[in-house]
């Protein structure tokens, strides 16, 4: 894992993304250069979003319909306080919601200490949500991790392992069974929540999946758009390795082998699947994600077999037979 710590600009964080975040630059264009910090992973992206708050302010404040109407007539100590904030430095961008308009004295501001400021047509709330999952993915620390992301019955699957094992076949054949493509080869790894990480692709390769002997796979093309997405949160690994004779005979076959992976300080279910000829690999991720949906409902087959077998063992001793089996249960 490499993690991303170098600064990104506000014309990369936010600008670039301005339509999909419904936002229309009214002023500031000459701070579009401006380099912001990525924080560590452990950050929230609280702190980076919030609504005008001029004591504690943020990179992005909001002003809300509220703040506006406060802000329409200020008094000549409003501004001057306006001016001392954005003057140092702490606040790269502000946006405006419910299609509200700066007034005057806010543009020349921000024309002239270089602070971007938006207006767009968005509630507060959703402005809010946007903001918030794009500060999360640009300006918190990130990772990058190698494999083919999958969302495989709405479970985001990453599929590891060493080169050559067949990642892009296994991959093929679930794309065939309804899964979708997130990421190939890199994928983008950030905090999305306090308890959760998400994965995307960079956009160059975004719905490309490179297949040794067939070259690079535009999978939009091939199974249609929806098999394509643009993020996904990881919810599951699973890990490919070749099968070692004379190594792995000796493995537990009742319990699989589940590990938990600390990624960005968050914990994800790693499973190992060995590579041998006849497996079909499709089939077991498919199973692995299954058996991964049952876990997250609080079933165990492991724990519900033994007990059944518990069970059978303790009625049989109860009627006197020992541990016996019958001629149908051998």
């Amino acid at each position: 894992m490499n993690a991303a710590r170098q600064p990104v600009t506000i014309a990369e964080a936010f600008h670039g993304k301005a339509d999909r975040l419904g936002l229309v630059l009214d002023a500031g264009a000459n701070g579009l250069g401006r380099a912001l910090e990525r924080a560590p992973a452990l950050s929230s992206p609280v702190e980076f979003v919030d609504y005008l708050d001029l004591d504690h302010p943020t990179v992005v404040q909001i002003i809300d319909p509220d703040r506006h109407v406060a802000l329409t007539e200020p008094a000549d100590d409003r501004a001057r306080q306006v001016w001392r904030v954005l003057e140092n430095g702490e606040i790269a961008v502000i946006v405006i919601s419910d299609d509200r308009r700066a007034p005057g004295w806010l543009m020349d501001l921000c024309n002239q200490t270089g602070v971007c400021l938006y207006h767009s047509a968005l509630s507060h709330s959703q402005l809010f949500e946007r903001l918030q999952h794009r500060a999360a993915r640009k300006l918190i620390q990130q990772t990058s991790l190698h494999g083919v992301f999958l969302s495989i019955r709405n479970v985001g699957v990453l599929i590891t392992g060493p080169s050559g094992i067949g990642k892009s076949e296994v991959a093929l054949d679930l794309l065939e069974r309804g899964a979708r493509l997130v990421a190939d080869d890199v994928v983008q790894v950030y905090r999305s929540s306090p308890f959760k990480i998400s994965g995307y692709c960079s956009e160059l390769i975004r719905g490309y999946l490179e297949v040794r002997g067939l070259g690079i796979l535009d999978i939009a093309d091939i199974y249609g758009n929806t098999a394509v997405m643009d993020s996904s949160p990881i919810d599951l690994i699973v890990n490919l390795e070749p099968e070692k004779p004379g190594v792995d005979s000796d493995l537990d076959r009742l319990t699989p082998r589940i590990r938990q992976c600390n990624i960005l300080a968050t914990s994800v279910p790693e499973i190992s699947l060995l590579v041998a000829p006849g497996r079909n690999l499709a089939v077991l991720v498919d199973a692995a994600v299954r058996t991964h949906i049952q876990f997250q409902f609080g079933k165990d087959p492991v724990k519900a077999f033994i007990d059944k077998q518990q069970k059978l063992i303790e009625r049989r001793q109860r009627a006197g037979l020992g541990n016996t089996r019958g001629p149908d249960e051998s």
